[in-house]
């Protein structure tokens, strides 16, 4: 939540400094637009963490509940104009006796509605804090124990076929400084499938590239970061996003000339998605 969370208190602000009824419902719909704020509010009101007053007054906008299983018993706001769904796991009777007060609020146009999204604000702002301070701890737990992993897209563009080893040699740079590191980072062969996202799967032999074909692979390091020669330095350069790197192989085709070691041009040290095109020899 703590990336979302900046979004969440902007449109809660809004509300609360709303000076009427009118003026805070024309500012309720943004906030019940951000996606996490239904699971925030829900998380808080089963809980107990808010006290909600009880409503008064008529209801001034409907209220439906949604009754398809995959949304977890949640209710449809009638907003004006435009109608919001709200509650996370509200088929359970605990969560849906906690969590109607506040809905009921919504609906009644109670001013006091503001008072309630101020003191969930400050539970959220907390949160965050904790959150965000916890963040990069955890970031640099995961880092250090985390391999590097690089793509290749082989194109063979000769009739005869080549046979693509397990293993590799990365090297890293860093351009600024001009500072080359040459860790010998064993990298071992993993298939590769691009769609929405990057998948590896490991392959138990050497990989064969039929001729005028072409396939995509990677390499993974077989140390994690924080065991490999140099992992620091690699580290900071990958950070400071001012390092480049490249591949060296040992294809094997047959003929004459049996073996080949093939080195990529330099490329950036940097994450990449999967719309982007990998290395290529």
């Amino acid at each position: 939540m703590a990336a979302s969370w900046p979004d969440i208190s902007r449109s809660m602000t809004r509300a609360i400094s709303s000076e009427s009824a009118d003026d805070m419902v024309k500012a309720l719909p943004d906030l019940f637009e951000q996606s996490m704020f239904s699971l925030f509010m829900t998380t808080i009101l089963a809980t107990e963490r808010l006290d909600i007053p009880a409503a008064t007054g008529e209801r001034v906008l409907l209220i439906n509940e949604d009754t398809r299983d995959d949304h977890q018993g949640a209710v449809w706001i009638g907003f004006p104009g435009r109608a919001k769904l709200f509650g996370q796991s509200m088929q359970h009777e605990a969560v849906r006796s906690r969590t109607m007060p506040f809905v009921e609020l919504v609906a009644r146009q109670d001013l006091r509605l503001k008072d309630v999204l101020k003191n969930a604000q400050d539970i959220g702002d907390t949160e965050a804090r904790t959150l965000s301070s916890a963040e990069s701890d955890l970031r640099g737990i995961l880092e250090r124990k985390s391999r590097w992993s690089f793509g290749m897209h082989f194109v063979n563009m000769s009739s005869s076929p080549i046979v693509i080893p397990r293993a590799v040699t990365a090297e890293i740079r860093q351009r600024s400084t001009k500072f080359l590191v040459r860790p010998g980072a064993g990298c071992y062969l993993v298939s590769a499938e691009v769609g929405d996202g990057i998948q590896y799967a490991d392959v138990l032999c050497p990989t064969v590239v039929k001729g005028h074909s072409d396939i995509t692979v990677g390499f993974i390091t077989r140390d994690v970061q924080e065991r490999m020669k140099y992992g620091s330095q690699i580290r900071s350069a990958f950070d400071e996003g001012s390092a480049q790197f490249r591949l060296i192989c040992n294809l094997t085709r047959p003929g004459i000339r049996k073996s080949q070691i093939v080195r990529t041009k330099w490329f950036p040290f940097r994450t990449i998605d999967a719309t982007e095109q990998f290395s290529e020899t």
